[in-house]
């Protein structure tokens, strides 16, 4: 914030305060060294611009040659008037740039105030620290109204609003040993939560620190335009001296008026400015504006199954208890066991009843199940190995998963499906007109039934991350546009690989990969094309503008139809206000 705010000192106080106060002495006909020094001053700023750029990076930036060559030939042929009204437009446009990242900014920062600096943290009684001192496995109390600062596990049966995450517009009930992630806005009864990441490391810091620095970051357009502007610039000045030789001194400054990159560098930044900053707000991380730039030419889709599409966890899809009992009081054993478990599978099982029996003892068998002496009955919860020589036969497809519980002796079962995320199935439709692939590690029973519910034809199971990379890969060499959409540490070739990566889940590595983190949410898939569209065409819209009022401030003032204050009014800066006008007008009625 100070930083930005020290670019805004440098435009006003060098540029924008000497034009201003020129221009009146001039209009009330003060003495003419007033706006003549005034005009001076702002070419001085210049030329100490393009010293500070040698000292700091040993090289010569640009837009302060062209603007204070364009000031100084100004100066020299006593055109007062244009060349203060050129420093001024250029100032504005300048502050503007400055203003539209501190506004982005601001709503960042804003949105890291919903974290508390102090929170009550269970040190054999609540005590209030500084958020900074709490460890993975502190144990912190959320109040009612608090934003939860850290990610952790819930303790306490819970009501939040988690719109600042997810974008869900009402509050969701969140049971005792669920995740809970900083961001989320406790707006039920005071809760407690096992912290599981440090505050530097939580999920909503994280996105509001990368999208900071993604704000710093340089678009695609930037570095195209200064690329070029050292074959640009040698051609823009020797076609002024050839101008001002033949055509004179109040037309051939058109050329340098017109030929400043500045409209296109600014009205860039604020387009990548507004798109970061909104997304952001969504809890999504935009690396800069070359992701979604790519991502409005993608054309196919790669998706990663577990936890992407699918939630990775488990959903009872039939029950069939043992003879002699009832489903309920089957299922209040299924649970009480599987309690005492923190595999996959149990934690699916122990939310079949709230209901618990005394458990007397328990023991887990490794590679077997979990046996447990509940009520006075023996229990076995497992796999197939439970029943192996028995004459039992499991009625579940070939794409559930079986689980098998033998009570006194007596065999049931119960089927697993996995969980379809219908978010993210309406997001991958929503998104576009796109080739959708699904690459997973699964079985091909399992993958084929996802495929089938999401209407994808084009599937591949039993992938390694090397197929994954081949895949994309092979994608890539006939010519496709590829995004990789993936969760897990075996996904980060595949995402490396892709025009672009977008990362789904908490894991570090992965999300350093992804060009686009999306956090737990997989489903804002669609807001993240559409923001990309909206980008793409409101950049387009805006350098199209700019580059028609440059031609015919160019033609007009070489020709003399429009006169050199009119040139200076077009030819950059005013290209910039309406370039940067256009953005926000266009995206107020998108919005």
């Amino acid at each position: 914030m100070r930083a930005k705010l020290r670019e805004i000192r440098g435009p006003l106080m060098g540029l924008l305060l000497p034009s201003l106060a020129g221009i009146l002495g001039y209009y009330y006909q003060v003495h003419w060294v007033a706006p003549y020094a005034m005009l001076a001053l702002t070419v001085l700023y210049f030329a100490v611009q393009l010293l500070a750029g040698l000292a700091r990076h040993g090289r010569v930036k640009p837009e302060p040659v062209v603007m204070g060559l364009s000031g100084f030939v100004l100066l020299v042929h006593s055109l007062l008037l244009e060349g203060l009204l050129v420093m001024l437009l250029y100032s504005i446009a300048e502050l503007l740039e400055a203003g539209s990242e501190l506004l982005a900014i601001r709503r960042l920062q804003g949105l890291a105030k919903l974290i508390p600096a102090r929170v009550l943290v269970d040190r054999g009684g609540f005590v209030e620290v500084d958020i900074d001192s709490v460890r993975p496995g502190d144990v912190v109390l959320v109040r009612m109204g608090e934003g939860v600062p850290v990610d952790g596990v819930l303790l306490d049966d819970g009501l939040f609003d988690t719109s600042y995450l997810t974008g869900e517009p009402t509050p969701i009930n969140v049971k005792s040993g669920s995740l809970v992630y900083s961001g989320f806005i406790n707006v039920g009864n005071p809760v407690r939560v096992k912290v599981l990441r440090g505050a530097g490391e939580s999920r909503f810091q994280r996105v509001i620190r990368l999208a900071l620095e993604a704000l710093e970051e340089k678009g695609s357009v930037e570095y195209a335009i200064e690329r070029f502007l050292w074959l640009w610039l040698p051609l823009v000045i020797l076609s002024f001296i050839i101008a001002y030789i033949v055509l004179g001194p109040l037309r051939a400054p058109s050329i340098l008026l017109v030929s400043c990159p500045s409209a296109f560098i600014i009205t860039s930044a604020v387009n990548t400015a507004y798109s970061i900053a909104s997304l952001a707000r969504s809890g999504v991380v935009v690396r800069g504006s070359r992701p979604l730039e790519h991502l409005h030419h993608v054309d196919t889709i790669v998706v990663d199954k577990t936890g992407t599409i699918t939630y990775g966890s488990l959903r009872v899809s039939s029950i069939n208890p043992p003879t002699g009992l009832s489903v309920e009081e089957f299922k209040t054993i299924a649970a009480t066991v599987a309690s005492t478990s923190l595999h996959p599978v149990s934690r699916a099982l122990s939310k079949l009843s709230d209901s618990r029996l005394e458990i007397e003892s328990v023991v887990e068998h490794q590679g077997l199940g979990v046996e447990a002496l509940v009520g006075g009955r023996r229990v076995l919860l497992g796999g197939p190995g439970l029943v192996k020589g028995l004459d039992v036969v499991s009625g579940c497809s070939e794409d559930e998963i079986t689980v098998w519980i033998l009570v006194d002796g007596s065999p049931g079962y119960l089927c697993f499906e996995e969980v379809v995320r219908e978010d993210v199935v309406r997001a991958l439709r929503e998104a576009g007109d796109l080739r959708i692939i699904i690459a997973s590690g699964d079985s091909e029973p399992r993958v084929r039934r996802v495929a089938e519910k999401l209407g994808v034809r084009e599937y591949y199971a039993g992938m390694k991350p090397e197929d994954k990379l081949k895949l994309v890969s092979m994608l890539k060499e006939r010519g496709a546009k590829v995004a990789f959409v993936g969760d897990g540490v075996n996904d980060i070739a595949a995402l490396a690989r892709a025009d672009v990566g977008l990362a789904v889940g908490s894991i570090d590595v992965v999300a350093n990969v992804g060009d686009i983190v999306l956090g737990e949410n997989p489903s804002k898939l669609a807001e993240v094309f559409r923001e990309a569209r909206r980008y793409a065409r409101t950049l387009t819209l805006s350098l199209t503008i700019i580059a028609l009022i440059k031609l015919i401030a160019l033609a007009g003032g070489l020709t003399g139809a429009i006169p050199l204050y009119l040139v200076v009014l077009l030819g950059d800066d005013g290209a910039t206000l309406a370039g940067i006008t256009a953005i926000i007008a266009y995206r107020a009625l998108r919005t």
